[in-house]
């Protein structure tokens, strides 16, 4: 099996086997899976021919650092889940190209210091720049496939210099990249 899908709302975490059974699965949608929790991706390491991972409305709260293992994983959408923090070791995944989050409390994942060494990013939705350290913030700088970048950064008033710096020079370096401070802040 190539691809499989949780069916969307309604669908529960017990009728889907234990990840080790999916050792060749390239597209993980379990959007709208109830019940699906952190117990459930103990595994998560075994799907390493992943390219596409969605946990979307989940109400997972936390990634397993074995996220890091998915060397093939393109697409990670995490939109509408519980999660405000991605495990350092997803700065080691070289092919990530999309990091999808964002939704219920838009704006509220930490950027990852070491963020800057993934330059296949080219899209990322839902981070709070504010929670992160300036050092990350100015890192979103080197990613030069980056084509979208969709931020939180309304706390900027509580006078945080070092982030509102590490931004502009951000911005600066991401001059092609769309910036919309208007858009809505739910996405879907």
């Amino acid at each position: 099996m190539r691809q499989a899908s949780g069916g969307g709302a309604g669908f529960q975490a017990t009728l889907v086997p234990p990840l080790s059974e999916f050792r060749v699965l390239r597209v993980l949608n379990l959007e709208g899976c109830q019940g699906f929790s952190e117990n459930s991706l103990k595994e998560i390491s075994n799907l390493f021919q992943s390219k596409y991972l969605s946990l979307r409305r989940t109400w997972i709260s936390n990634l397993p650092p074995q996220i890091g293992d998915l060397q093939t994983l393109e697409t990670l959408e995490i939109r509408d889940t519980n999660i405000e923090e991605l495990p350092g070791t997803i700065t080691g995944l070289d092919q990530l190209r999309y990091i999808l989050s964002g939704g219920y409390a838009w704006g509220k994942v930490k950027v990852q210091d070491g963020i800057g060494s993934m330059t296949s990013l080219s899209a990322i939705s839902g981070l709070d720049i504010c929670r992160s350290s300036a050092t990350a913030v100015q890192e979103l700088g080197n990613l030069k496939s980056l084509m979208e970048l969709a931020i939180n950064w309304i706390d900027f008033t509580s006078g945080n210099v070092k982030h509102q710096e590490a931004m502009i020079t951000t911005l600066g370096k991401l001059a092609r990249v769309t910036f919309n401070p208007l858009q809505s802040a739910v996405e879907t």
